[in-house]
């Protein structure tokens, strides 16, 4: 910038330079006037603006949008909130622990504190039946991980912690949960923005419509536990009740990139494929 400077101002080369959206987390929007200003001073610059707005409302689609209300989810009402307070308090241990140098241990917190985060989630946002369906998950993948014969004495006993705490929490959720067999019985352990799915769905049932109405719906959540647990949620309501065996759920876990250097990466995104491939055959198959 210095040698453009000092060049004659007839001969100074004219640069345009394009930019994604100054509109992020990394500026306070009191600031971004400031910044701009001092990046045209620093820069010897112009800055403009463009906004895709008027390209979206010209030729973009135009859905019909409903915000559908629910209240909120109370866990201490059900038997989650039991359950809720200890994971936090266990987490919280699992954190806080001075046992493991990650500089020279295999640090076993990793995978207890995911089980940890990843059973609160559930049970925060599709409630205790799907958490009771979790823990079990991560009761075996803890077990699994204990029997690795390289692991040290205090690594093992440390797994073998926290798969005593997803037993207890799949222990004190069981009684409860094992016998529920119909919507009726789950809904005291749903979160009402579920329920209030569950009622749209029924809604599009093509045995108690006149007019046919097909639905092709994407449900977006923030974790991939709450993903699989919603999809199991389904599908086991379509077992129990025939008025939903119209429903066919699946799930897909976000993928992004180009690099499959990794199995997890290839074994997602052939995922995505498979997934994306049979909901378009489903589609085609009833058009």
């Amino acid at each position: 910038m210095d040698r453009i400077m000092r060049e004659p101002k007839d001969f100074q080369p004219r640069i345009l330079g394009l930019t994604a959206s100054l509109i992020n987390d990394k500026t306070p929007p009191n600031r971004l006037e400031e910044k701009l200003s001092k990046l045209e001073r620093v820069l010897n610059s112009a800055i403009e603006t463009a906004s895709d707005l008027v390209a979206v409302s010209k030729y973009g689609s135009r859905p019909s949008e409903i915000v559908v209300s629910s209240s909120s989810y109370e866990l201490s009402g059900s038997c989650g909130g039991d359950i809720l307070q200890i994971l936090e308090i266990w987490r919280k241990f699992c954190s806080s622990t001075q046992e493991f140098d990650p500089n020279f241990d295999i640090d076993p917190r990793k995978p207890i504190q995911e089980a940890f985060s990843r059973t609160l989630a559930v049970l925060r946002q599709v409630g205790p039946w799907a958490a009771w369906k979790v823990s079990q998950m991560w009761e075996k993948e803890l077990h699994k991980l204990t029997r690795q014969s390289f692991l040290q004495e205090k690594t093992v006993d440390f797994l073998l912690m926290g798969e005593t705490c997803m037993t207890i929490v799949r222990k004190m959720l069981e009684p409860k949960m094992r016998s529920i067999r119909s919507l009726e019985g789950l809904k005291p352990y749903l979160p009402n923005k579920v329920v209030r799915l569950i009622e749209i769905l029924s809604y599009f049932n093509p045995e108690s419509r006149t007019t046919q109405s097909p639905l092709c719906g994407i449900i977006f959540v923030d974790q991939r536990y709450v993903a699989y647990t919603l999809n199991v949620l389904l599908k086991h309501i379509c077992r129990w009740e025939s008025r939903f065996k119209f429903i066919q759920s699946d799930f897909v876990i976000g993928f992004s990139g180009g690099s499959f250097a990794s199995d997890d990466s290839q074994g997602l995104h052939k995922r995505q494929a498979d997934v994306c491939y049979n909901i378009k055959a489903f589609i085609s198959l009833h058009n």
